[in-house]
């Protein structure tokens, strides 16, 4: 039985879930190069300071949805240029964060494990590229959804498709979208580095989750 002061918490643990970009893999500069490579085939600059951050959290669509807003179809022609360009040679200048394999095969003997990400048609290249396939039970992505986050909808399915509770799953990101996914999915939501510091669970970095799950939260035990 939980503790009283701990009423809010799962008694187990079954599924953790993961963003990608910022929490799997530090991205920043292969967003980056992948958008202003886009740009170029429209004769347009490169991303500026906020334009780099918002693409390190947002999707294709909603990045140009912001730099675009208003010129229909300038949105249209990029979205069109994205399809063209493989993300491919961008890989090369995406980072694993430290201990990435160590971290997920040691969550594997505990937890149920998912990445949940707006990424969408690059997932299956990013997949097999860095051999990730084996370390999820479950990938969801803009692919699989209407909407992407903020709004819940692919946390909701990952839980779906896994057949778990709300109360009995976490999601790990870097970003207020992802936590405010995670919340409108009735999810605990665990913030990962700097953007998120504020939140009231968090970690510095991806090697702090298991010890953190374990110590600041409930013991999970695999299911299925």
């Amino acid at each position: 039985m939980q503790e009283s002061g701990a009423a809010r918490l799962p008694e187990r643990i079954e599924l953790v879930m993961l963003d990608c970009d910022g929490v799997l893999f530090e991205s920043c500069a292969a967003n980056v190069a992948y958008y202003d490579a886009i740009l170029s085939r429209l004769d347009r600059p490169p991303l500026n300071e906020l334009q780099r951050e918002l693409a390190h959290r947002l999707s294709t669509g909603q990045l140009f949805e912001y730099v675009f807003a208003g010129d229909a179809a300038l949105l249209e022609r990029s979205l069109s240029v994205a399809c063209e360009i493989s993300y491919a040679p961008f890989f090369e200048q995406m980072t694993p964060m430290p201990r990435l394999f160590e971290v997920l095969d040691t969550l594997r003997r505990s937890w149920r494990t998912a990445m949940v990400t707006n990424r969408s048609a690059t997932i299956v290249p990013l997949l097999e590229r860095f051999g990730l396939a084996s370390h999820f039970d479950a990938v969801v992505g803009l692919c699989d959804v209407t909407r992407p986050k903020p709004a819940p909808d692919m946390v909701e399915l990952c839980l779906a498709r896994l057949g778990v509770e709300p109360a009995r799953a976490v999601y790990v990101g870097d970003s207020p979208t992802d936590g405010m996914a995670a919340r409108a999915a009735g999810v605990r939501f665990i913030g990962l580095g700097a953007a998120v510091a504020g939140e009231e669970h968090w970690i510095a970095g991806l090697d702090a989750l298991p010890t953190f799950l374990v110590e600041r939260l409930s013991v999970g035990v695999k299911s299925g």
